[in-house]
Parts: structure tokens; sequence; C-alpha cells
């Protein structure tokens, strides 16, 4: 297992909780799990015909959330109404934070045992409010001394098929990018220098990166799309 995995995080109440974990995945990451308190939450459950959909307006404990990183996402929520609990189950379509723990990793082998521990305690582990020290914006070294993206991109060529000498392919129009510090986004635009992108998630500010400022690490596919890791260069 990579040393940057698994990664836990907290997310303070009032965020979007969907938003924010696609939009604060680690680069790699293929798997998530959650578990907190929510609120307004909006699930997708299974019906005859088309799938119902069902909005729940009062606070609910997050027991579960586990999914691919892109979705979809299963959870199981449940309340106390009329010193009864209530359960429900289904996928999550959106929900407000009012304190998630969100683990990521690389498989989704990876979420159980030590890492799901960690999700469950991580309120005893963390300062109230204070973010992982998996967060801290120092970049991860490998037991060899260089970056943790140089280690992840060479896992993922591995992975790939390629080899560390192949180059790679600068994004293009249709790509995804996730760039450390705007997060995921949508490729306008590409003339092999310089990048048009637009903020997959929130408000769709549009922004123009160089590449030559960049590390643009390989490539993985997330739902039908190519996404690119862009880091600080060093």
């Amino acid at each position: 297992m990579s040393k940057e995995f698994p990664r836990v995080r907290h997310l303070p109440p009032g965020h979007e909780l969907v938003a924010a974990i696609e939009r604060d995945a680690p680069p790699l990451s293929r798997w998530v799990q959650a578990t907190g308190h929510v609120d307004e939450v909006e699930l997708r459950l299974s019906g005859v015909g088309a799938d119902p959909r069902r909005a729940l307006r009062s606070r609910h404990a997050l027991v579960t959330l586990s999914g691919p990183v892109g979705g979809p996402y299963g959870v199981v929520l449940v309340r106390e109404q009329n010193k009864q609990s209530e359960l429900v189950a289904g996928h999550l379509l959106r929900a407000t934070s009012h304190g998630v723990w969100i683990h990521y990793s690389l498989e989704s082998g990876e979420a159980g045992g030590d890492g799901q521990q960690a999700v469950a305690a991580g309120a005893s582990l963390e300062a109230p409010g204070q973010p992982p020290e998996a967060e801290q914006d120092e970049p991860p070294r490998t037991a060899s001394g260089g970056a943790g993206w140089a280690a992840r991109a060479r896992a993922a060529a591995r992975e790939h098929g390629a080899t560390e000498e192949e180059p790679i392919v600068p994004p293009k129009r249709g790509d995804r990018v996730h760039h450390f510090s705007f997060g995921l986004c949508d490729v306008l635009s590409s003339d092999g220098e310089r990048l048009r992108i637009r903020d997959a998630r929130g408000p769709g500010r549009i922004r123009e990166v160089r590449l030559s400022m960049l590390e643009v690490n390989v490539p993985v596919v997330r739902d039908g799309k190519r996404v690119f890791d862009l880091g600080r260069k060093e």
C-alpha cells in the first residue's frame, strides 16, 4: 500500500458532501468511505420503473458511505424518531455535512481493516475541527526521498502498461485534470502549452494554466474520462 494511503480527511459542517468528496479526492484515489452526521439528504432508491428519490430534511447519522470516487455512493443512514431507530439506505445524490470523516484508498480492498477503524475513530485521533496530518501542504515523500507525485506516476504507468520513457500525452478538450490548487476541472481547450479549465463542481470558474509550470502525471480513467494529476512543479 502507498505511504499516502489510506488518506483521512474531515469535512466541517455546512459543506456539500458529494461535491467535497470528488473535489478533495487525492490523485489516483479510487475508493472512498465516510461516516459522521449529515443534513438535507437526497437519496435514489430502487423501485418499479423509474427509481424514486427521497428527500430527508432532518439530521441523520451517516453510518456508512462507500463507493468508487466519482460515484455511485451507497449509504446507510439512521435517526431516532419516537424513541425508535429509523434506518434508510440508498444511493446518495446530495447531503450537507454536519461533520463527516472521509477515507480515501487506492483500491476497494483497502477500505476495510485498520483504515475503516481510523474513519470511525477519527474524532478521537484529531483535535476537533482540525484536519488530519495527511492533509498538510508539504508533498509526501517516498522512501527514496522523491516527491509523492513521481511515485504515483510510475505506479500508474506500470498499471497501464506504459514505460517511464514513454511521453505523457498532454490533456486535451474533453479530458479532466485534478489541479493541486483548483481541484477537479474539465478541460475546455488545449494548444499543447496552455490549458483552459473550468471547475467541474461549484461555480464553474474558468482559468488558464501553463503546462510548463506544472508536473503532468500519467492519467487514470474515471467515468470514461482521462483524469490528469497536475502537481506543483519542483
